[in-house]
């Protein structure tokens, strides 16, 4: 009697038909990034009002000395346009499929650990050393300023913990966190290298008076004299350093620990 056997049967899977079109947004906007983005777009809009006011009012007001003076001049100007510039690169990272390139540039954590500590030390500064809060003196609500000097280092820190940074590990002490905090103190001492020239070359007339073009008063070695000015710089120095490297250690916790950065 001859065997039965059953036919070999072979599924066969149908080819799915998938979309051609390709999303405007970044895969995780609809999940977690929503808020966060939407905030920091409206702020950076804010921010570039705030800016632009500040600019056109002291180009218009020159009785407190020139408009470079008041504005390009300043630490704090410049911090801030760090914050809006680099607050677009992210939100265009949060709402466009973007280069990869591109993305792990803008998140990477020097960058984004860069920004925070500028903006953050110039709250630092102002609280200190400006507007001495042990005086009394201080307030977070003074017009342009709070943006300048309150609501920029808000919106960092927001960033610093909710964003996660593209990228790699490093240990307290390792030779990579500290190149990472010399990277970071390359603008504060470019900076102060400036106002250095700028402030013992150039005087400018400030409410009638002639004055050398120092932006801040601790920076002025021309009055304050050479030793004053060197043990700022110094302590400057050391307060962004440690800042800095703090934070670096700080990030690396928070995205290992909150957002499975390995």
């Amino acid at each position: 009697m001859a065997k039965k056997t059953k036919a070999n049967s072979k599924t066969v899977t149908k080819p799915t038909k998938t979309s051609t079109h390709k999303s405007i947004l970044a895969p995780s906007i609809a999940k977690k990034d929503i808020t966060l983005s939407v905030f920091l777009s409206i702020f950076a809009f804010l921010l570039l009002l705030v800016q632009i006011n500040w600019l056109c009012g002291n180009i218009v007001n020159t009785a407190t000395g020139p408009a470079w003076f008041n504005y390009i001049y300043t630490f704090t100007c410049q911090s801030n346009w760090m914050v809006l510039i680099y607050l677009v690169a992210l939100i265009t990272t949060m709402f466009f499929d973007v280069n990869k390139k591109f993305y792990n540039f803008v998140r990477s954590r020097t960058l984004l650990t860069s920004v925070t500590v500028y903006i953050s030390i110039t709250f630092l500064v102002v609280v200190v050393l400006l507007d001495k809060i042990y005086n009394g003196t201080w307030s977070f609500v003074s017009g342009g300023a709070t943006f300048y000097h309150g609501l920029s280092t808000i919106a960092m820190w927001l960033v610093f913990f909710f964003v996660p940074a593209a990228d790699s590990k490093y240990t307290a002490w390792s030779l990579s966190v500290w190149k990472r905090v010399g990277i970071t103190v390359i603008y504060p001492l470019a900076y102060v290298a400036l106002t250095a020239v700028v402030g013992g070359f150039v005087k400018i007339t400030n409410k009638g008076v002639q004055q050398w073009a120092f932006p801040y008063d601790f920076l002025n070695y021309k009055d304050g004299g050479i030793g004053v000015y060197i043990a700022y710089v110094l302590g400057l120095l050391v307060v962004f350093s440690f800042f800095s490297w703090g934070l670096y250690l700080f990030k690396q916790k928070i995205d290992k620990s909150y957002h499975g950065v390995k």
